[in-house]
């Protein structure tokens, strides 16, 4: 979608003299340091999420914050989002953007998360989480469990802090097509399922059934396995 582009040139649009923070992931480091140079932006001060974490009380002001990949800040408890809330609230940056192909992840307390950081909070934590959630009576206590059927609810909740793009706006994409193949495991994926009997750290049901489901997916501890999935999987590729 273009989204390095658009808040580069947004940038450019702000006021001469404007300083410039990127913070993006390690391994897109390098692109936005040649993105900024293709779109008349060299100036700009790139880092990492990592660094920005570490230092983030004591990098100077910039007038515009840019997050790539703005879904790692998105949740409120994590230490990223609480790096970027002080920062923005001690410097009172003019312009704050937060680019994500995935505004909403497992958990949509991200959406009030992101929103709060845009400076376009959607109601207060507690008013939000009642909104989406409801609590679940789990033997003596209760949890909260995220409600089902809010998929439009939520749409509309985004559009309400950010442009908003859908993949059909942006590119020409064909069809889907789901078909269903299934595949017999292989002799030597059978004996190392067999195996994880014979392994004290796999008593646990879950740890079982993950090593389980690995060696089934052709990889487990390292180890690969010939697997049908796999080759056909290339095949279709």
């Amino acid at each position: 979608t273009g989204k390095s582009a658009i808040c580069i040139n947004l940038a450019k649009k702000t006021p001469v003299g404007s300083k410039v923070l990127v913070i993006t992931t390690k391994s897109l480091k390098k692109n936005w340091e040649r993105e900024t140079l293709m779109w008349g932006l060299p100036e700009a001060t790139i880092i990492s999420k990592e660094e920005f974490r570490r230092d983030h009380k004591k990098l100077p002001k910039h007038h515009v914050f840019i997050f790539d990949e703005g879904h790692n800040a998105a949740y409120p408890t994590n230490q990223i989002h609480k790096a970027c809330w002080w920062y923005l609230t001690a410097h009172a940056c003019s312009h704050v953007y937060f680019a994500t192909a995935t505004p909403i992840l497992a958990n949509v307390m991200s959406v009030w998360g992101l929103s709060r950081l845009l400076g376009r909070p959607l109601g207060t934590y507690t008013q939000f989480r009642f909104k989406y959630f409801r609590q679940v009576p789990m033997g003596f206590r209760k949890i909260w469990q995220q409600r089902r059927g809010i998929e439009n609810e939520i749409a509309e909740d985004l559009k309400k802090i950010g442009t908003v793009l859908s993949k059909d706006d942006c590119l020409d994409l064909p069809e889907f097509v789901h078909e269903f193949e299934y595949f017999d495991i292989t002799p030597e994926q059978k004996r190392a399922v067999k195996s994880l009997d014979l392994v004290p750290t796999t008593t646990t049901p879950i740890v079982y059934w993950s090593k389980q489901l690995q060696i089934m997916s052709g990889t487990c501890d390292g180890i690969e396995y010939k697997c049908e999935k796999l080759k056909r999987a290339v095949e279709l590729a």
